[in-house]
């Protein structure tokens, strides 16, 4: 049998240097692009404990609603 390693789940830091310039570009790139940024922060969020897994869903939800 093959031996696998699982890494611990991680969490991302996000600051806000260039906050401005990186919403204006990210609004400027394909919708999929916006999306995989949204979900990460999504993520990180729900890491942090600033969510709950079925706030991420809902929001996750309503973000693929908007860009649909």
């Amino acid at each position: 049998m093959a031996s696998h390693t699982y890494n611990k789940p991680g969490c991302i830091e996000i600051t806000h240097h260039g906050q401005v310039f990186m919403l204006r570009r990210a609004s400027e790139e394909p919708r999929g692009h916006a999306a995989a940024i949204m979900t990460e922060v999504l993520l990180d969020a729900e890491c942090k404990g600033i969510i709950n897994a079925s706030q991420k869903k809902t929001l996750l939800h309503s973000m693929a609603l908007q860009l649909a």
